[in-house]
């Protein structure tokens, strides 16, 4: 071989080793950065933010980890079609993107979720300053035409501590306090505290203790009667799940029902909470005290999510008791059929479970979104009026909360659905609600929640002279 055609051949191999490394340096940018908005991914989010907190233990200033969310985008997605979700993603990005500052990190963390990484912030103030700008990027609405809409999202901050060593650490901790702003209604910014640290810690000690609750035995139901108001009788109960904690003493749901709900915990506890108020309601049906009981069960989104697993649920619990299945009626809050979810899921295994001959009861009616189509295709048997609209009822100031419930009576008598009113707490509550015509109440006027043994007894008594508006 000639000395030019190994020239040429070197010079061959060169340009080679340059296309690949070209090529190696192309699949290195695709695995690091988001295909859709050209932002960095959660993998180069996660390398620059170790590099952040390793300058942090030697710098004044001031590192910070945004997280932002879009509120309810499954629904918005929906609407717009894959298309238009992703002309949504990418609008957002670039305003995002438009009022942070060169040196800080914007990525995509998820489908619908983006991170801020701030480094060299001159005070925990700027922080605020920061996530206020980005909030108020979608102060304008979005698309065009018939085609706008308005976006909202919310926003979790932490600040990178002494404690924070690797970078996940930092991203947990902004998704706490993103999760709390969330819960207060959203498109507002919530930064990561020692309280709220106290509050995850103690939350994760919960979830880790309930998981074995059911083995060992700890979980306790409370049963509160169902009155119905023309005739002053006991028609049904509730069934409330009460943990006896070995540490804490007994504590009610709200200490760790949405704990379980997030964790999943929650299909272990209702599948107990089923198979114990079933057996019990059974037994109160054989003690022939009066007409049959009704047992109302509360069922949460994520038993909905499943409806194989639901409805095997049900049909064992039937089984086993030799309850009836009219006599139990699941109760479904307005929240689990319109949140972020599998709605297709949900509405299957609410057929399923009619399928089976169970009554449906819609929960806190009025506080959601479910709309009069959903009532009709989703056929539920009776709503239950949220507390919030009864508790003016029968005062000289019950403004529009009387003609809200008047509303919800009459509309609900016409689809041929009953009507429970919570929160009955007074015979002024009671006098009003009986005036409406609304068929059912449950409340402390009538009872608290009462063990079996206490609510065999007042089963087996005639009903108190306070329940009568007579």
């Amino acid at each position: 071989m000639t000395e030019s055609e190994l020239q040429l051949l070197r010079a061959a191999l060169r340009a080679r080793e340059r296309r690949i490394t070209d090529l190696e340096r192309a699949l290195h940018r695709q695995g690091m950065f988001d295909p859709l908005t050209g932002l960095p991914n959660r993998e180069l989010l996660l390398d620059r933010l170790d590099h952040a907190l390793a300058l942090a233990l030697r710098s004044p200033s001031v590192t910070a980890v945004i997280q932002i969310d879009i509120d309810r985008f499954g629904r918005l997605n929906d609407w717009l079609g894959s298309e238009g979700g992703d002309a949504a993603l990418v609008e957002l990005s670039r305003r995002l993107r438009a009022v942070l500052r060169p040196g800080d990190t914007l990525a995509r963390v998820g489908a619908d979720e983006f991170a801020v990484l701030c480094v060299q912030l001159d005070s925990e103030r700027a922080v605020h300053d920061v996530a206020t700008r980005l909030l108020s990027t979608l102060d304008e609405p979005m698309g065009s035409g018939e085609r706008q809409f308005a976006l909202t999202v919310s926003a979790g901050v932490a600040l990178a501590r002494d404690g924070h060593r690797r970078p996940g650490d930092l991203l947990a901790d902004a998704n706490s306090a993103l999760d709390r702003a969330k819960r207060r209604g959203g498109m507002r910014h919530e930064i990561f505290d020692a309280q709220m640290r106290e509050r995850l810690v103690d939350r994760l000690r919960i979830e880790n203790e309930l998981r074995t609750a059911v083995e060992r035995d700890e979980l306790r139901l409370e049963y509160q009667p169902i009155v119905g108001l023309r005739a002053a009788r006991i028609v049904g109960v509730e069934a409330l799940v009460r943990w006896q904690h070995p540490r804490l003493g007994l504590i009610g749901p709200d200490r760790f029902v949405d704990i379980a709900e997030e964790s999943g915990l929650i299909r272990t506890v209702g599948a107990w909470v089923l198979r114990h108020a079933a057996a019990q309601a059974a037994a109160w049906r054989g003690d022939g005290h009066g007409p049959p009981l009704e047992l109302a069960v509360n069922l949460s989104a994520r038993q909905l999510s499943r409806p194989d697993a639901l409805v095997e649920t049900v049909t064992d619990a039937l089984r086993d008791s030799g309850l009836p299945p009219g006599l139990l009626a699941l109760e479904i809050t307005e929240s689990a059929l319109v949140d972020d979810g599998d709605e297709e899921a949900a509405e299957a295994a609410l057929a399923r479970l009619r399928a089976l001959g169970v009554r449906l009861v819609l929960d806190d009616f009025g506080t959601g979104y479910a709309s009069l189509a959903q009532l009709k295709r989703l056929r539920f048997d009776a709503i239950k009026v949220d507390r919030s609209f009864v508790a003016s009822l029968g005062r000289a100031d019950e403004g529009e909360d009387a003609l809200l419930v008047a509303a919800i009576i009459h509309m609900a008598t016409a689809l041929g659905l009953t009507v429970v009113a919570e929160g009955v707490e007074s015979p002024r509550q009671l006098r009003r609600l009986s005036a409406l015509r609304c068929a059912q109440g449950q409340g402390y006027h009538f009872a608290r929640p009462l063990e079996p043994g206490m609510l065999r007894e007042l089963l087996a008594a005639d009903p108190p002279a306070a329940w009568s508006t007579s």
